[in-house]
């Protein structure tokens, strides 16, 4: 039994009675919860014309249309915005891995020098120790005596005096390579902040292609939610063999007589069959899908056939056959496959039951080791000698692990960005399918308690098309009024031909309709709205140079050449981009131009 919204409590037609809201959300309401008298009942029959909303449905009719298309189209733009980021940061990343990989290399052969170095200071200790011990033999010898004696001593000393000269080269020489790699050592350790900065960007990037995963998953739902709502008052007739010389609407009759509800064609927005998948259309016929004017009929539908579900056998339709027929509420493939799952789920868990009623429903850190550098000489050996190998192990390890994560989060972009284009072709559809049955209609006075009536009124006296309340599904004003402007009328029409009759009138009243600036209008998407605009401009542009131009199917001719959105989008292109040199020309000069010369 259904639940009231207001109070969550069971709602029956003796003890506590209520009624449905007819607006979008097709929810219960106890009388006394919404304030009303059980008396109101025969003043909303079938028969009556009128029709209750909640407050809800009443105050938020912009909450549930195109305004949630452009939330979705908000979400996705966001998305593509995050994924220039992640590969902008894949980029510096790269970037910055190669430089201190050279740097690295770098560090490696400055390293050698100081090796040299260190083995010519070895070699100028021994040869200082060795003049040394020839000086005191010098002195102790007996050859000091005479004069050869001082000859040979001049001699030592001048030889030591120029060991020593080089000497002090050498060390002038070590000094400046030993300042050298002090700051080679200093660039070094910048380098490994710059990795840990890389790092932490990473792992930012994996956060927000987590984030990125949630938020696709949600837009799909979105998605999946939308293609319900289309076909919340449908119905799937299943089993009805595929017979020619069988009207559609005459089965349907018999089988509301067999369901003992009264269905008549005013009640049936369209019926057809539908295409099923290679394997299953050599089994089966395919199913019959009936659009019904409103959910309340729809759900009477339903209730009568679980009731009379053994009478529904193809016999009592006239046909030769014993097999059943079942009716089902239409559901898109994604709720199909869900209800499935649910019914093996409750199969295998002992669940008697199983129906469907549709409701919208630390990280691991990679660590760095800073290592700190002595300026002295030996302890820069040791550490060279000791952790080099150790560092350039390190390094090959970061560098594929880092790659891999790269090539991880570029499989992930790519899947995203492909996801994405998907979604957009999927909500443009099915917001061109929920535009279907729309008209926009502007310059419509007076108050907003009074619009659905007063587009009714035009319809009738101006356009010549008799019709009534019933034959619209909802009328509502959308935007903000700015300066006392008169706000657009969203008219939904519940049957397409008579969408076609209002339009196709009022081309034919154009004159009428212009003197009160009265103007009916397809309810075209965003993305129709845009592409109509820049054809517009061309079109009005060859009416002034004179020329037998027209839109259809969003494509214009002018003098029986046929020019789509792609090609005048291109030729505003060009004219951006030419235009300061003056060489502009509209496809229209063109063509102009050329009937001239002919």
């Amino acid at each position: 039994m259904p639940m009231c919204k207001i109070c969550s409590q069971t709602i029956s037609s003796r003890n506590s009675p209520g009624l449905q809201c007819q607006g979008r959300c097709q929810l219960f309401f106890h009388y006394k919860c919404v304030k009303l008298p059980a008396t109101i009942t025969d003043d909303l029959s079938a028969d009556s014309g009128f029709f209750w909303k909640c407050a809800d449905c009443r105050d938020s009719k912009a909450t549930e249309g195109p305004d949630a298309m452009k939330v979705l189209l908000m979400k996705i733009d966001s998305m593509f915005k995050a994924i220039v980021d992640v590969e902008a940061s894949q980029t510096e990343f790269a970037q910055s891995l190669q430089f201190y990989g050279n740097k690295i290399d770098d560090f490696n052969a400055q390293m050698e020098t100081v090796k040299k170095v260190i083995n010519t200071v070895d070699t100028m200790k021994q040869e200082i120790q060795h003049l040394n011990s020839e000086v005191s033999n010098l002195k102790d010898s007996k050859a000091t005596e005479g004069p050869d004696a001082m000859k040979v001593l001049l001699t030592k000393i001048d030889s030591m005096f120029k060991a020593i000269v080089d000497v002090k080269a050498s060390q002038t020489e070590f000094a400046q390579s030993l300042q050298f790699y002090g700051n080679k050592i200093d660039d070094f350790n910048a380098q490994m902040e710059t990795v840990k900065k890389v790092i932490n960007t990473v792992d930012t990037m994996k956060q927000e292609i987590q984030h990125l995963n949630s938020e696709v998953s949600n837009l799909k739902y979105d998605v999946e939610w939308l293609n319900q709502q289309g076909r919340l008052n449908n119905i799937e007739i299943l089993g009805i063999p595929e017979t020619t010389g069988k009207n559609l609407y005459n089965i349907l009759d018999n089988i509301a007589g067999i369901l003992e509800v009264p269905i008549t064609k005013s009640d049936v927005t369209e019926i057809h069959r539908v295409q099923l998948n290679s394997e299953a259309a050599k089994k089966f016929p395919k199913p019959v899908i009936v659009k019904l004017n409103s959910q309340t009929i729809k759900n009477t539908v339903m209730q009568a056939a679980r009731t009379h579900r053994r009478n529904l056998t193809l016999k009592n339709l006239n046909f030769r056959s014993e097999d059943p027929v079942y009716i089902n509420e239409h559901l898109s493939p994604f709720f199909k496959t869900l209800l499935k799952k649910s019914r093996i789920f409750c199969k295998d868990n002992g669940f008697k039951f199983c129906w469907s009623q549709i409701r919208k429903i630390d990280r691991e850190l990679t660590k760095i080791v800073r290592i700190g550098m002595s300026r002295t000489i030996d302890d820069l050996f040791h550490l060279v000698q000791q952790g080099n190998q150790e560092l350039k192990t390190e390094i090959q390890n970061l560098k594929e692990s880092l790659n891999n994560k790269i090539a991880v989060l570029k499989g992930e972009n790519d899947q995203l960005i492909r996801e994405n284009s998907e979604l957009k072709q999927r909500i443009s559809e099915t917001e061109k399918k929920l535009k279907k049955y729309n008209l926009i209609v502007y310059g419509v006075q007076g108050d907003d308690q009074k619009t659905e009536s007063e587009v009714i009124n035009i319809v009738n006296d101006i356009l010549k098309v008799k019709c009534n309340h019933r034959d619209f599904r909802d009328i509502y004003r959308i935007g903000k009024s700015v300066n006392g402007e008169v706000r657009p009328v969203v008219v939904e029409v519940v049957n397409f031909n008579l969408k076609t009759s209002i339009l196709s009138s009022a081309r034919s009243h154009g004159p009428e309709l212009k003197k009160k600036n009265i103007n009916f209008s397809h309810d075209y998407t965003k993305e129709e709205y845009t592409k109509r605009k820049l054809i517009h401009k061309y079109l009005v542009k060859a009416r002034k140079n004179n020329l037998s131009a027209f839109i259809k199917n969003n494509i214009l001719t002018i003098d029986g050449k046929e020019f789509s959105y792609e090609e005048l989008l291109t030729q505003e292109n060009e004219t951006e981009q030419i235009n300061n040199a003056g060489d502009t020309e509209l496809i229209t000069d063109k063509i102009e131009k050329k009937r001239k010369f002919q």
